[in-house]
């Protein structure tokens, strides 16, 4: 299963949509939840390693969202 995900356009829609605080950290760890996902599902090396670094950006985003509230 070959699943792709646009990061940036997912980031941009996100910070559109959702107002900061709760949701938008939620919104944010569902979309690093997706990136780690599909490191599971790839078998190239250099794409694992550019999933699991922007699921960890991802994820810092979030922690920073939560506390904005």
């Amino acid at each position: 299963m070959d699943q792709r995900i646009d990061v940036q356009a997912e980031l941009a829609g996100i910070r559109a949509q959702i107002p900061a605080g709760r949701e938008r950290a939620r919104a944010l760890r569902q979309l690093a939840q997706r990136c780690l996902q599909a490191v599971g599902d790839s078998s190239d090396r250099e794409v694992k390693h550019r999933l699991a670094t922007l699921a960890r950006y991802i994820q810092r985003r979030a922690d920073r969202e939560r506390s904005r509230r």
